[in-house]
Formats: structure tokens, sequence, C-alpha cells
């Protein structure tokens, strides 16, 4: 017996509007987790237009800073509708600002339905009680993060695009997902200034199209990860990954 999750990712302009389990609406819902699984079981997402275009679940209006043309519009709705993350205030989302390390810990651990970790952390910059601490723990148990090799983890720093490909790489891992693809990185310019720890999970990433340059040869590996791209990585992430 085993619990089993799953998520409900609308398209652009949609949300969901019912979910089925068994035939039996339960309302709509972001996600819905079958426990203990011995039989089989149905679940039916039903999505509908949304009448506004895209809306923040919590107010039920959009972002001021997050317009229906951009480009990670989808992907930052379907974050926030899945609650992986929040705007940063009731009107704005800040989709060009910076992400830390400590939120990324913590986005994971919500997608994992925020499980009890048996150990408590071994970084000295990690304080009991911050918001991202029980993500730390978790994500540091089973060797998903990792630190800077001096007992700390620099939870406030902003994540590099190779730190974001190299977390969600060890994610996959744990989750038992297939990362045997890799792309060559030819098509890139500055690919010498990957990290050595990062070369596998940026070749992954490029491959399975979670991360695409920024144009003219540019990778951009140390270059920080944006709000905007995180939610766009995320959700590339879990479409193509889910059904695995």
């Amino acid at each position: 017996m085993q619990d089993q999750t799953l998520t409900f990712i609308p398209d652009m302009g949609y949300v969901v509007s019912d979910v089925l389990v068994d035939g039996r609406s339960i309302g709509a819902k972001a996600s819905y987790t079958f426990e203990d699984v011995t039989k089989n079981q149905t679940l039916k997402a039903i999505f509908k237009a949304s009448s506004n275009g895209h809306v923040n679940p919590q107010t039920g209006v959009a972002f001021d800073d997050v317009q229906e043309n951009d480009w990670f519009v989808d992907a930052v709705y379907s974050g926030v509708n899945s609650v992986w993350f929040s705007g940063t205030s009731k009107t704005t989302f800040r989709p060009y600002g910076n992400t830390t390390r400590g939120m990324i810990a913590t986005v994971l651990w919500r997608m994992e339905k925020e499980p009890t970790a048996s150990v408590t952390s071994m970084f000295k910059d990690v304080e009991r009680g911050a918001y991202y601490a029980e993500g730390v723990n978790w994500a540091q148990e089973n060797e998903i993060v990792g630190g800077y090799g001096n007992s700390k983890f620099g939870p406030d720093d902003n994540i590099t695009r190779e730190q974001m490909a190299s977390i969600l790489y060890r994610y996959a891992q744990f989750k038992g997902y297939n990362v045997s693809k890799h792309s060559n990185l030819t098509e890139f310019t500055d690919t010498d200034i990957i990290s050595e720890y990062a070369k596998s999970p940026m070749a992954w990433a490029v491959e399975n199209d979670l991360i695409s340059g920024k144009g003219n040869g540019i990778l951009d590996p140390r270059g920080k990860a944006t709000r905007g791209e995180v939610a766009t990585i995320l959700t590339r992430f879990v479409r193509m990954f889910s059904k695995n």
C-alpha cells in the first residue's frame, strides 16, 4: 500500500472547476492524494475557461506585474494554484525578482506535501523556526540539497541557474525519474563556466527543455534564476515527469 498524489495544472487561461473522486465531487482542488491505494480508483479533473484570464486564487484578481502575454504567465499562476509559492503581496508576484535557496527547498517540500524530516539541519545558518527550516531539513535528509562545505547552506542567497538545475536533478533522482538523457550543450558558448558539480544536471535540464538559453549562444549557468524562471522550470518539470 502506498499514497499516490496527482496534481492538476491548467493550461493558460483555464482554472480547475471541479474534481471527481470515484465519481464524487470534492470541489476545485489543486491536487488530490489517494491514501493507502489498494484498489482501482478514478480521478477526474474538470477545467473551465477563466472569464477574467488568470487570477490569484487567494485574492480573486490578477497580479499587477504579470501580464497575460508574458512568457511565464501560465507557469506563475500554475505554481500559485498548486500552492508551491505565493505572491509577494496581494497584487504582486515579482516575476523578475530573484529566488532564494531556502525558497527552492521549501517549494519542493510543499510539492511533497510537507513531510516531516527525521533530522535537524546540520547547517549553522538554518535557524529553527525559519519558514524554510523544515523544507531544508527534509531536502538535506534526502540528499536533494547540499551546503557550501563550511556548514552553511545560504538559505537567503539568490539561487543560480546551475544550482537550480542541480537541485532539481537530485529531486528527480529522489522521485525515481529517468535522468539519463543529456544534451552535449554544443550550441552554447559559455559552458566552460559551468561548475563541475553542475555539468551533468545542466546537460540534463537543457535536454529535457527545463532550462533554455538566453539567446546568442548564452546559457548563463551562474546567472540568478528569477521567480518567473523558477515557476516555469517547475511547471515544465511536473508536466514532463508526472506520468513517470
